[in-house]
């Protein structure tokens, strides 16, 4: 009897070991089984990074949790930091931001620089108290610093001779603003320094130069005539048969000055017939669909009944190819041109007038146009086009090296052009061998002519010493 006790008590003790242990090990394997989320950071962070393919099949997943599929990451957008500086390369520390979401809208906001942009903005508007608007491409792919160079900005007032209201619009290098006038007075501030051209209905334009930290004059005057007549205008269109079944439409708008119209509206058209009612007297501009084509006419109540000979039609069919391999381009719109007229080419086709038309070609990483005049009947416009390459063109002052301005000419003497900007850099269109001329600059001296060789999807950086004006020698 004592020989079995002390062998049950082996026997014991022996179990009691073996199923501690089997315990510990399973508690262990319960730690770190993958399908169960860690209260530590650092382990969490491991866990997220395993895929669901790295699961066993009969791995058990702790109740209640989602079950982790593998998907494609999109390609994280990179911090992007703003900077303002003036056209001396000196910092603006407050600055003001205008950008568009397509949900929010129009946004603005002031900010203190550097400052972080929100992924997904692909432009922003830069402006600053006694500065002029600027507005920079964010490049989010490339990420890092994004410098915007305000100028400092000219002020406009407009004086009405012979009338105390009327919209006033102007033209010029901050691009075409339109005021209201009241009193006879209509101001317009923060503009880019420059040529503006001033007009109004009734009154003729004039031009008038801006200078930085100043206010230029401008006078409108209006002579005294009674309101244009109210007339009904009828025409008709000779369309030639190729055209198949059609229905056109056609818009109007009644010029109002050199750089204005109206928006007048829609024709009636019944056929080749089509007549506006109501419309004043003076000149009118016809755009036709599905033609492409725009025709203005001075109309009045003698005018006779219009007519709108319509040339035969063109089909082209447009063929967009990488000029290294041959093979089709990825693009985001593609585009026809005839004048003011625009119209979208589908599956790459479109049809129009015959005549010349110019076709744009644009995509995240190409644009390219192509003028073309062709002949009635079916053509093949082919448009071989290059991957952007970008030149970062930056002035060394000293141990600074400053961005070149974002409005400061550069001219491009080469195999391609410029077309907008990657952050601070310019995109051009074709890869080569490029002479460099940059208009003068108003704090250094004059900066010669510069040779740099683009490749293909590359960015070239072009570091330029200059010197001050009034710097020793």
């Amino acid at each position: 009897m004592k020989r079995l006790a002390v062998v049950v008590l082996v026997l014991a003790a022996v179990l009691g070991w073996w199923f501690s242990h089997e315990s510990r090990r399973d508690g262990r394997a319960e730690r770190t089984t993958p399908g169960q989320r860690s209260t530590e950071q650092g382990t969490q962070a491991d866990s997220d990074s395993r895929s669901a393919a790295d699961r066993a099949p009969s791995e058990p997943e702790e109740p209640g949790t989602a079950r982790r599929v593998p998907v494609g990451r999109p390609r994280a957008a990179l911090p992007v930091t703003l900077r303002a500086v003036d056209r001396g390369g000196f910092d603006i520390p407050t600055v003001d931001l205008k950008s568009m979401n397509h949900r929010l809208g129009i946004r603005r906001q002031r900010v203190r620089t550097p400052y972080v942009i929100s992924p997904g903005l692909p432009w922003l508007s830069i402006s600053a108290p006694g500065f002029a608007e600027t507005t920079i491409a964010i490049d989010h792919a490339a990420g890092g610093e994004h410098v915007a160079v305000l100028s400092r900005a000219g002020r406009l007032r407009v004086r009405l001779d012979g009338r105390a209201a009327a919209y006033v619009m102007i033209d010029g290098p901050h691009g075409l603003r339109r005021g209201e006038a009241k009193n006879g007075r209509c101001h317009f501030d923060a503009l880019t320094p420059g040529r503006y051209t001033v007009e109004a209905e009734g009154a003729g334009s004039v031009s008038v130069d801006v200078l930085p930290d100043t206010t230029a004059q401008a006078t409108l005057r209006f002579v005294s005539a009674a309101p244009a007549e109210t007339i009904a205008v009828r025409g008709a269109l000779r369309i030639p048969a190729s055209w198949g079944e059609v229905k056109p439409k056609i818009r109007w708008k009644r010029r109002l000055a050199a750089m204005t119209y109206t928006n007048g509206g829609m024709a009636a058209v019944n056929g080749p017939e089509f007549s506006i009612e109501k419309a004043r007297a003076g000149r009118i501009r016809f755009i036709l669909r599905p033609f492409g084509m725009i025709i203005e006419r001075a109309v009045d109540a003698a005018t006779p009944s219009l007519l709108f000979d319509i040339p035969e039609p063109m089909n082209v069919a447009v063929e967009v190819v990488y000029a290294t391999t041959g093979k089709p381009a990825t693009l985001q719109s593609l585009t026809w041109r005839r004048g003011d007229y625009a119209a979208v080419v589908h599956n790459g086709r479109f049809r129009a007038a015959a005549g010349t038309v110019t076709i744009h070609a644009r995509g995240q990483d190409v644009y390219a146009t192509q003028t073309v005049t062709l002949s009635p009947g079916s053509h093949t416009a082919r448009m071989p086009v290059h991957r952007f390459s970008l030149l970062d063109i930056r002035l060394r002052d000293g141990d600074r090296e400053l961005p070149l301005l974002e409005r400061h000419p550069v001219h491009l003497d080469g195999p391609g052009h410029t077309y907008g900007s990657a952050g601070t850099a310019l995109r051009v269109t074709a890869p080569g061998t490029y002479k460099v001329l940059l208009d003068p600059h108003p704090v250094f001296r004059p900066i010669p002519e510069q040779t740099v060789e683009l490749r293909e999807g590359k960015t070239t950086r072009l570091v330029i010493d200059v010197r001050r004006h009034g710097a020793g020698r």
